[in-house]
């Protein structure tokens, strides 16, 4: 796993040659989601994050197997009786103020430009395969919302059913979402490495040394 100090700003280095211009373009050219600075902090923090490779992960899909099988994993989370927001394990107690930085510059990262745009072309390649009104990839979880609640009141069986029905759509929609972002996102990891690696630069230089740890 790289380190997100990689991509700390290195003071008064100042030869930016042709070679190293070239370096940095076949770099950006490459780049993975896992080598984002902030997917990769991310990734650290393990089970300190619940909504890494999650729904709610901006910057993860399920992989062809598991989506074929359970989708996100969001319906057979429901029916297995797991919390939306599980408790914390007690390991994280000591990295409470790094989790706070880290999901704070995981929010401002999904405010770029480069974010917005790749978001916004996921969000055409979905409504093409048929899942019309999203923008960004955060509202395929209120897809799924909207699939398991109901504003009546509910048997356990005629919930059960619901969710049943709901994880059928879960399916087929993350077959669509793995194919959309496959070719909007994740081809275009370089763009979002860029703009990751300007925001660190521009955090707080207490965030930074939060996030460096």
């Amino acid at each position: 796993m790289r380190s997100i100090l990689k991509f700390a700003v290195i003071p008064g280095l100042a030869i930016m040659g042709a070679s190293c211009s070239s370096a940095v373009a076949a770099e950006n050219d490459s780049a993975q989601l896992d080598d984002l600075p902030l997917v990769a902090v991310s990734a650290e923090l393990g089970d300190c994050l619940p909504e890494v490779k999650t729904i709610k992960d901006p910057y993860w899909v399920p992989d062809e197997e598991t989506a074929k099988l359970t989708g996100y994993g969001y319906v057979d989370q429901m029916l297995a009786g797991i919390p939306a927001i599980p408790e914390l394990p007690s390991s994280c107690n000591s990295q409470l103020e790094r989790i706070q930085k880290v999901s704070i510059a995981n929010a401002q990262s999904t405010t770029g430009d480069s974010f917005r745009a790749l978001n916004e072309k996921w969000a055409n390649c979905m409504a093409e395969a048929g899942y019309e009104g999203m923008s960004s990839v955060s509202d395929r979880h209120g897809l799924m919302w909207d699939k398991t609640t109901s504003k009546e009141a509910l048997t356990i069986d005629a919930y059960q059913s619901r969710l049943q029905a709901a994880k059928s759509y879960e399916i087929d929609l993350a077959m669509a979402d793995r194919s959309c972002f496959e070719s909007e996102i994740a081809a275009n990891a370089g763009k979002l490495l860029v703009e990751q690696k300007q925001l660190l630069e521009e955090l707080p230089s207490e965030v930074m040394q939060q996030l460096k740890q």
